[in-house]
């Protein structure tokens, strides 16, 4: 870019940011209240300024400058562009008509021109959609020494991994066994340990019943979507619904390319003017981060949310989360909100899944907080500081739990996670089936952000201190290894005459047994608020607990087949199949 250029572009932005808008914005105000329409406000404006109305057949008479500065143009509301004259031209989506007038005064030696919000944005993607594009594959590697899914040998390290195992069973199966054994202990003695500390340190924060937000900063909120027909219209209706100023928010609605029926249904429907609906152009890997990491080059807000369409989170969410982000240390730059589902009561495997969601987040996440170790993350509902996605390079495309993995590298960067006692209501898979397809992918992803941990350079590793090594190693590795150990365990403990090793197999049997139906029996009681409040149904789920967790074996040889043979594949969820509705 010239100098000219670049001054010319350094000049617009100072311009701009020292307009005040004073009370002059009352347009953009009806229009976000619904009172007006978009072509109301710019038809005023047009007469009003005497400035020519770029429409949608004009788009492709104008070419976008300055690629670096997409961020600046959406929050600023302006791009520079030519036209096919090679003429300098100002475009401006803006409707205060005193800031309109002002800048059409300042340069009136370019030319001026307004457009809608739509065009705005289509004529971003018209000049930067392959740009985008390769931003939401590969930024990680640029931030994050190209250490991440992506660049992993699945096969070669599965084989590595599978072979050493076998070689130690080969060459000590009592020693190997015992080894399992002990880790299998650890890893319940932690899952104890976190409820303890999450049981000892849980309170209701008066910040639930009584908040006060001095500033309401920018919010973007996030909402991927991919063949979610039947659920659009609910979370656009909890949306609508936060009690956040509206003013104060955007919406980006994300859709894949070759997502019709969506894009169709979003067509019939009238969207408020903070909604904005952006296309993802089809390209591999087709993940739910790939979408989040292209929506970013659009986003405006300081704070960053992503909601799934089946989602209905409390209303009041973000002024809880802002309230803490207020009133947290710095170094606090994500915000996990609690998740379960509203159609919990719906069959047995729902309400085994509530317990299980209230476990890991109510505890298992709460307790992780608190003793200060890594955190992975819900694949919704957490809210984080833009600025600190940005400089973590957002999500990783290629990892199936992308959740996971930017827990990780938050807390791999020294920032810390917050959980708050604030709910997002879910639709609960009500199927074996749906939910062997959804368990598979999770525990595939876990395996995919342990093989990326181990690939961290060993002193980054070492610097994150012994304890939480040891958290990743059973929290996050060992989990599915866990699953996947389990028959052998058994037929071991059964045709084994080693008194030794079958002594402790059913010692760790009866000890998993007990820690298990204590923790499935408060989780119980804290969903249903007291324990005479149980039903035979709760009774019945609170006995076959252990038996629900043995479904995860099933899961975990899936996993590891797709981690092979399809690792970036994403397991769609289907929603929209309950029978039970939010409403």
């Amino acid at each position: 870019m010239d100098k000219e250029l670049d001054s010319l572009v350094i000049s617009i932005d100072n311009f701009i940011c020292n307009i005040q808008d004073g009370d002059i914005d009352s347009l953009e105000s009806l229009l976000i209240k619904g009172l007006t329409t978009e072509i109301e406000v710019l038809d005023t404006i047009q007469k009003e300024c005497k400035l020519e109305l770029i429409n949608t057949k004009q788009l492709i008479k104008y070419n976008v400058l300055d690629y670096i500065r997409q961020s600046e143009y959406c929050q600023k509301r302006y791009l520079l562009c030519t036209d096919i004259d090679q003429n300098k031209i100002i475009v401006l989506n803006n409707y205060n008509p005193l800031k309109i007038k002002l800048i059409a005064q300042h340069f009136s030696t370019y030319l001026v021109k307004l457009i809608s919000k739509k065009d705005f944005f289509a004529l971003i993607d018209n000049s930067f959609k392959r740009l985008n594009v390769a931003r939401s594959k590969y930024l990680l590697d640029l931030h994050n020494d190209k250490v991440n899914a992506k660049n992993i040998n699945y096969v070669l390290l599965t084989g590595k991994i599978i072979l050493t195992l076998s070689f130690l069973h080969q060459f000590s199966r009592e020693g190997f066994l015992f080894i399992m054994h002990l880790l299998y202990f650890a890893h319940g003695v932690l899952k104890l340990l976190l409820f303890k500390v999450a049981m000892l340190r849980y309170q209701l924060h008066l910040s639930s019943l009584y908040y006060s937000v001095e500033l309401f900063p920018f919010y973007t909120i996030l909402v991927p979507l991919y063949h979610e027909v039947e659920k659009l219209r609910d979370i656009v209706k909890a949306i609508e619904l936060l009690n956040y100023p509206k003013n104060r928010i955007e919406v980006k609605i994300i859709v894949e390319e070759d997502d019709v029926y969506t894009m169709l249904e979003l067509t019939t429907m009238h969207l408020a003017h903070y909604f904005h609906v952006i296309k993802v152009p089809f390209s591999f890997p087709q993940t739910k981060p790939k979408a989040l990491n292209y929506a970013m080059n659009y986003i405006v807000g300081e704070y960053v949310t992503v909601y799934d369409a089946e989602d209905s989170p409390e209303p009041d969410q973000l002024l809880k989360v802002i309230y803490h982000f207020q009133n947290l240390q710095p170094d606090y730059q994500c915000i996990q909100a609690r998740i379960n589902f509203y159609n919990k009561n719906e069959n047995v495997l729902t309400k085994l899944m509530s317990i299980e969601y209230c476990l890991w987040f109510d505890f298992f996440l709460y307790g992780l907080t608190c003793l200060g170790l890594p955190v992975t993350l819900g694949g919704t509902s957490n809210h984080c500081r833009a600025k600190m996605l940005k400089s973590l390079g957002y999500w990783d495309a290629y990892n199936v739990t992308e959740d996971a993995d930017l827990g990780l590298r938050i807390y791999i960067a020294g920032f810390k996670t917050a959980v708050i006692d604030s709910y997002t209501y879910g639709e609960a898979v009500i199927d074996c089936k749906g939910w062997l397809h959804q368990r598979s992918r999770w525990i595939k992803g876990f395996i995919q952000t342990s093989f990326v941990f181990m690939s961290y350079n060993k002193n980054i590793r070492n610097r994150l201190g012994l304890c939480a090594n040891i958290c990743i190693c059973l929290f996050i590795l060992f989990s599915p290894l866990m699953f996947l150990f389990i028959p052998l365990w058994l037929i071991s403990g059964i045709i084994d005459n080693d008194c030794t090793l079958g002594t402790i197999l059913w010692y760790n049997m009866l000890f998993a047994l007990a820690y298990m139906h204590v923790m499935s029996w408060i989780a119980l009681c804290r969903i249903k608020g007291h324990w005479s409040n149980l039903t035979l149904q709760d009774l019945l789920c609170f006995i076959i607990w252990p038996l629900y967790s043995m479904l995860h074996v099933i899961a975990s040889y899936k996993a590891i087949f797709e981690l092979c043979v399809k690792p970036f594949k994403w397991n769609k969820t289907k929603h929209g199949v309950s029978r039970i509705n939010i409403n």
